[in-house]
């Protein structure tokens, strides 16, 4: 007799329906009795034949199944290694329909032991109701304090109603094993004792296979309505919920984390880690995929040398909540000046939500400030006592003294915590100038300050110079104006003066550009739009107009009547956005000049440009619309900027003529904010031959390179987590790929309609099938292609095994 071993997970609060729900209701004129008879017959019937009575979970066929019947009750999804609690909900029972004959009903019952005796603990029962078609159900006993730590079997079975009688149809009976234990087997128990902060807990370290239970704002009573705990776990692990207990699994190796939320948004995040090698992971250099800005997240990743394994660490932009510092108020007068400094990457808050904005500089706070705006240079030595190698202001204050841009005070010593005058700082920014080539040779009037001759003589041309460039300032006091040139300076000042020295003499940005209307054939001003068209056909503007998708019928560009004729457009400096519909369809547009001050592209901006052969995208630019460049037939290259960040859908959809994209390790999955790489971006590239994807990508979305024809060189990248459904879809000419080794989840229908498909290599150990692709693709739900041409290549025992067997694809294995 076959046995099956079910472990449930005993919570409300995980409803999983798979298709749609019926219109079951219960027979309340059917006497318990009779129900009681009808479960004694489904046992005798069930005894008699043991093949059906106990059957495994993988070895259910619902298509034969269901050819017995039109209606059929199957178990339950089950959940393995998952924490219990006595005080829950069960679900014992699916119920599947086809067609809801009238007069047939679907009956369960729970016996305590392994095996159906005596009476039922609880039984259910109702008539098959609904339209034809194939529908789920599920049902929840209720045994509150009833549920006890053991064994018990469930009896299921279909029923007909024979007068006064329910008659159990023949072969429909079947039973299975259900073991309740309070917590899954090797857990440990772990106790966020502060929810509402989270402080007792920040990182845990897992063994890869095992189980953590997170007791963490326990639910006192079952609840369908709310959930109280939100977990989100990213990473080779999953989370599951009971009753406010976490279940974190580590399904492999590597590190991520666990988000968890009440349902007041008070969260925690904890740090996961797990790793092969016994001693933990071993960081390699992280590699820096995208700096922060004003709005732009920061991207970093941390790769182990022992396992391989990676992880994503996000930098906040400096706009964001991370860098809401508390003592910092949008009122003060250094507000601007400490986010612009933080988002530069020359400050920091002394923590999460504290600047400290009166605390006084120190001269290895100032020299640290200028490292970073240097590069953070790798520097070792230094020739000052007072400095150990493991201070953490070492490599700056060792940068600053090999570059001449400090000198100590006297005696061999730097004096690192002593506080920076104002006179000091000027002649720091002053040598760094020197150094680094920039024009010292202003002077300002140091007349106009009352205490200007009290400046140190060896500080005077420095403080003179800060003066004339506009980077130091006097204060007014008593209807005077002080440099106090000898007093210290705040973090608040010093952050004002470096963003002004940066702003105003290293790096100043340019005067916005004009429109020169010289030569031209027609030009024109539209509100703070100007724009002039020249006889080669060369239309020049300052930015475009904002259209609305209700005015684009109505408005009228000011240049219309040139857009036949317009082969060139030239974007002068300043224009940081072009609006939507900007260019779309100018049908002899060959060539665009965009300004380094260009940040986005909205969408439909060069949509069906079909002459369109070349762009130049700035490196400013961060986002490109959707449809942007849809249907440009005559591009046939296109260099993507490195800070790209946002490429929506549609974007190069329909540029037959693109041969080779190299999209930038800026992209990362796209998500709420509509920032990252969306669906079908290169759809229909039927030239499109070679294409790279970004190192840290999380998802290759659906539809990405959908009919791309030509394609045969595809570099995945490393650390992709999830592939859509279709996104290879139609790729003829594609012979061989293989999978990224992090690989957790596989839509179908990603390579459907690649009849040359011959090899894909899925270096996984785990690997978990969307069985359900996207119903407007063509073609079986299948993983890897047509089985009948396709050779899958993975681990022995591996699930990738497991799949290509399942769908009948010839399987090579790889060393291991």
């Amino acid at each position: 007799m076959k046995r099956i071993t079910a472990l449930f997970l005993l919570c409300s609060l995980l409803l999983c329906f798979f298709i749609p729900v019926s219109k079951a209701s219960p027979a309340a004129a059917i006497p318990t009795e009779v129900l009681s008879a009808a479960l004694a017959n489904a046992q005798e019937e069930s005894a008699q034949d043991t093949e059906i009575r106990l059957v495994p979970d993988a070895a259910i066929n619902r298509e034969k199944r269901l050819a017995l019947d039109d209606n059929l009750i199957l178990p339950a999804p089950t959940r393995k290694d998952a924490a219990m609690s006595p005080e829950s909900s069960l679900t014992v029972e699916a119920i599947l329909s086809r067609s809801a004959k009238a007069g047939q009903y679907y009956c369960t019952a729970v016996y305590r032991g392994d095996a159906p005796s005596g009476t039922p603990l609880n039984a259910h029962y109702g008539a098959f109701t609904g339209e034809p078609g194939l529908y789920e159900y599920l049902h929840y006993y209720h045994f509150d304090s009833d549920l006890a730590v053991g064994t018990y079997t469930i009896v299921y079975f279909t029923a007909v109603l024979d007068g006064n009688t329910l008659k159990p149809i023949e072969g429909s009976a079947f039973a299975s094993n259900l073991y309740v234990s309070l917590y899954p087997a090797s857990v440990q128990k772990l106790t966020i004792e502060n929810w509402e902060t989270g402080e007792t807990l920040d990182k845990l370290q897992l063994e890869a296979g095992k189980a953590v239970l997170l007791a963490v704002g326990r639910t006192p009573t079952p609840s369908y309505a709310v959930r109280l705990n939100y977990a989100t776990c990213t990473g080779p692990y999953s989370v599951e919920e009971c009753n406010g207990l976490l279940i974190l699994h580590s399904n492999g190796y590597g590190w991520g984390t666990l988000k968890i939320e009440t349902s007041t948004y008070i969260s925690v995040t904890i740090e996961l880690n797990t790793c092969v090698d016994p001693n933990g992971h071993h960081e390699a250099e992280p590699v820096v995929i995208r700096e922060p800005s004003a709005t732009i997240d920061g991207l970093t990743i941390h790769t182990c040398t022992q396992c391989g394994a990676y992880m994503r660490e996000t930098i906040p932009h400096y706009n964001s909540y991370y860098y809401k510092f508390v003592d910092v108020p949008e009122d003060a007068w250094y507000y601007s000046s400490v986010c612009s400094a933080v988002g530069k990457n020359l400050f920091r808050g002394v923590s999460t939500h504290h600047f400290r904005p009166e605390e006084k500089m120190t001269r290895a706070m100032l020299v640290t400030v200028l490292w970073r705006y240097e590069g953070s240079p790798d520097i070792s030595g230094t020739p000052f006592t007072d400095v150990r190698a493991s201070d953490w202001y070492a490599q700056p204050v060792a940068w600053a003294a090999q570059s001449g841009v400090v000198n100590g005070v006297g005696g061999g010593k730097f004096d690192p915590n002593g506080e920076v005058t104002r006179e000091q700082m000027a002649a720091i920014l002053y040598r760094y100038a020197l150094k680094t080539g920039l024009d010292t040779s202003g002077r300002g009037d140091m007349s106009i300050f009352a205490d200007g001759q009290d400046v140190s003589p060896w500080a005077t041309d420095a403080v003179s110079w800060t003066v004339s460039c506009g980077i130091i300032g006097g204060a007014k006091e008593g209807g005077q104006l002080l440099l106090h040139a000898a007093s210290g300076a705040t973090r608040a000042e010093v952050a004002a003066i470096l963003v002004r020295f940066i702003d105003r003499v290293a790096d100043p940005l340019p005067e916005p550009g004009v429109v020169d209307p010289t030569g031209a054939e027609a030009s024109g001003s539209t509100g703070n739009i100007d724009w002039a068209f020249f006889p080669d056909g060369t239309l020049v503007v300052n930015k475009t107009p904002w259209i609305g998708t209700y005015e684009l019928e109505i408005y009228k560009f000011p240049w219309e009547q040139y857009i036949p004729r317009i082969r060139t457009v030239k974007v002068v400096y300043g224009a940081k956005y072009l609006h939507q519909y900007s260019f779309r369809n100018y049908p002899a547009l060959e060539s665009v000049e965009l300004p380094e001050s260009l940040t986005t592209i909205d969408n439909y901006v060069f949509s069906g440009c079909t002459s369109l052969r070349h762009v130049q995208l700035p490196d400013s630019l961060q986002s490109i619309g959707y449809e942007a460049f849809y249907n440009c037939t005559s591009l046939e290259e296109i260099d993507l900027p490195d800070h790209l960040v946002t490429l929506r859908g549609y974007a190069f959809a329909g540029c037959t003529a693109l041969q080779e994209i190299d999209l930038p390790d800026s992209l990362t999955e796209f998500y709420i904010a509509n920032q990252g790489l969306d669906y079908n971006v290169f759809l229909g590239c039927t030239a499109l031959k070679k294409a790279r994807l970004p190192v840290a990508l999380e998802r290759i979305p659906s539809g990405l390179f959908k009919g791309c024809t030509s394609l045969t060189e595809v570099e995945m990248p490393v650390m992709t987590d999830i592939i859509s459904s279709g996104a290879f879809y139609g790729c003829e000419s594609l012979e061989s790929i293989t999978l990224p080794p992090y690989l957790q989840k596989l839509s179908s229908k990603v390579f459907n309609s690649c009849p040359n498909l011959k090899q894909v290599v899925v270096p996984c150990w785990s690997l978990d099938f969307n069985r359900d692709g996207d119903p407007n693709l063509e073609g079986d739900n299948v993983p890897f292609g047509d089985p009948a041409t396709v050779t899958v290549y993975g681990y022995r025992g591996s699930p990738v095994q497991e799949l290509a067997e399942e769908f009948g694809y010839a399987f090579s294995y790889l060393p291991e």
